[in-house]
């Protein structure tokens, strides 16, 4: 579906969702929604931290540098980290909610 020019985005289950090889894409296509790829455009993140090779994803551990170097041209300022209740705690859960603006 065609989505018009946005200036805000929120990432609940997205990334997550998606494996290493397709997020670079993913993220392009974010930056590529704000106004001719124009400033302005606010984008909250949350993802969640776990070792990856403990668990099959999805959802996928994705890690605040990744999400940093997905989003080279945003700035990010980290909102709250959790420890995920109900977790296994064989695998230890963290979700990270950001906010990024470029």
């Amino acid at each position: 579906a065609e989505v018009g020019p946005v200036d805000a985005i929120y990432d609940r289950a997205a990334l997550i969702a998606l494996p290493p090889d397709l997020r670079r894409r993913y993220a392009a296509h974010l930056h590529g929604l704000a106004p001719g790829g124009a400033a302005g455009v606010t984008l909250l993140q949350i993802c969640l931290e776990y070792e990856q090779a403990r668990r099959d994803g999805p959802p996928f551990a994705v890690l605040a540098d990744e999400v940093r170097a997905l989003y080279p041209h945003a700035t990010y300022r980290e909102l709250a980290v959790r420890v995920v209740p109900g977790a296994s705690a064989e695998v230890p859960t963290v979700e990270r909610a950001a906010v990024l603006t470029w």
